[in-house]
C-alpha cells in the first residue's frame, strides 16, 4: 500500500512540474495566458498567417492585419533562418507563408515594442506577443 501511494505522489508531483507543452490554436486565448505568464508560453501552435513585415533582415509574420492589435500574434523570424526558408520555398518567407497555416513550437512572450515616428524611436510603447524562430526546425507549413 505504501509503495503504490509512493508512486502516486511520485507521478502527480512530477508531472506538476514539467512546462506546458500543450498545442494552442485561438490566439486570443493564448495571448491571455501569455499575459498570465512572465516567462512566457512555451508549446505548438497552430497559427494563420495575416500579414508581414521585413525590418533590418528580420522578418516578422503577424496573426493579425494590424500588427498593433492586442491579440496579434507575432513570429520573429532570425535572418538566417529567413535565408534558409527562402531557399525552401524559392520566394521570401514574408510572401510565401502569407494567408498560409503554420505549426510554430517555441515560447509565447509578451515583449514591449517602441513606436518609431521618422525613422526615429519615440518613448511610446506597445506589447506585442511574440514567439521568436531561431532554426528552421520550429516552423512548418500546414
Amino acid at each position: 500500500m505504501k509503495i503504490a501511494f509512493f508512486l502516486l505522489l511520485l507521478t502527480l508531483t512530477g508531472c506538476a512540474s514539467l512546462p506546458a507543452m500543450q498545442p494552442h490554436s485561438n490566439t486570443s486565448q493564448l495571448v491571455s495566458a501569455v499575459k498570465q505568464a512572465p516567462r512566457g508560453v512555451p508549446g505548438e501552435f497552430t497559427l494563420q498567417i495575416k500579414a508581414s513585415t521585413l525590418r533590418r533582415d528580420t522578418v516578422y509574420l503577424t496573426t493579425d492585419a494590424n500588427l498593433h492589435s492586442p491579440t496579434a500574434i507575432t513570429l520573429v523570424v532570425a535572418p538566417d533562418v529567413a535565408t534558409e526558408l527562402t531557399q525552401q520555398f524559392g520566394m521570401p518567407p514574408q510572401q510565401y507563408l502569407l494567408e498560409k497555416s503554420v505549426q510554430v513550437r517555441g515560447v509565447a512572450k509578451r515583449r514591449k515594442v517602441a513606436m518609431v515616428e521618422n525613422g526615429q524611436p519615440t518613448n511610446k510603447y506597445y506589447q506585442q506577443t511574440q514567439i521568436r524562430i531561431a532554426t528552421l526546425q520550429q516552423l512548418t507549413v500546414l
